[in-house]
């Protein structure tokens, strides 16, 4: 980011550079590009566990994903002139000397220039560890017996309380974005179920 306008920088050529349409053109080169790291986790799977006592039952899983990466957000200055869409970032956006030392986010500028908005999109500084851990569902349930027979097990009935979509445990990144949603898509919500399985 440069300094005294903040406005966000690349390479071209090997040469630092606010050609933003070049930069995200032709002018860039597959060995002038970054790899970040993989799109898809490269470590997954769920953890679960079943508790019984007395008649009651516990259930839980867990879901955890590691070793990727996702892009956040930012704002786009194009769409907030000419939408009016906007994005928080837009608060932390450079605005004096110096801001460049605590923020990423280039300044508002106008008119706008849209190869700036497009290179900062899709820059280095949005990538972001998507690494979670997930509460998937709970299951509470107790089972007790209608009646008794010495010849049979008897009529029995389980009544049992779930909850889905408890949600995340922990993330790695610092700005409390669901990595398997992003900050632009809305998660599935909670939901609560109730049921009763009788057995003969």
């Amino acid at each position: 980011m440069d300094p005294e306008t903040g406005d966000p920088l690349g390479y071209l050529n090997g040469e630092i550079s606010r050609d933003y349409n070049s930069i995200t053109s032709t002018g860039t080169k597959i060995k002038d590009l970054k790899y970040a790291g993989p799109a898809m986790p490269q470590i997954f799977g769920t953890l679960g566990n079943s508790f019984y006592w007395k008649g009651f039952s516990l259930s839980a899983r867990i879901k955890y994903e590691f070793g990727f990466y996702f892009m956040k957000s930012s704002i786009d200055y194009s769409q907030l002139i000419y939408n009016l869409s906007g994005h928080s970032d837009y608060g932390d956006r450079w605005q004096n000397p110096g801001d460049e030392l605590k923020t990423d986010v280039p300044s508002f500028v106008y008119p706008n220039v849209g190869g700036r908005d497009r290179f900062y999109n899709a820059s280095e500084a949005l990538f972001e560890k998507g690494d979670n851990i997930r509460f998937q569902y709970i299951n509470i349930g107790y089972e007790f017996k209608l009646n008794s027979s010495k010849k049979r097990n008897g009529l029995s009935a389980k009544i049992y309380f779930v909850v889905n979509n408890l949600g995340l445990i922990w993330r790695a990144n610092k700005w409390g974005i669901d990595p398997d949603y992003n900050d632009t898509q809305i998660p599935p919500s909670r939901n609560y179920s109730i049921g009763l399985n009788i057995q003969f």
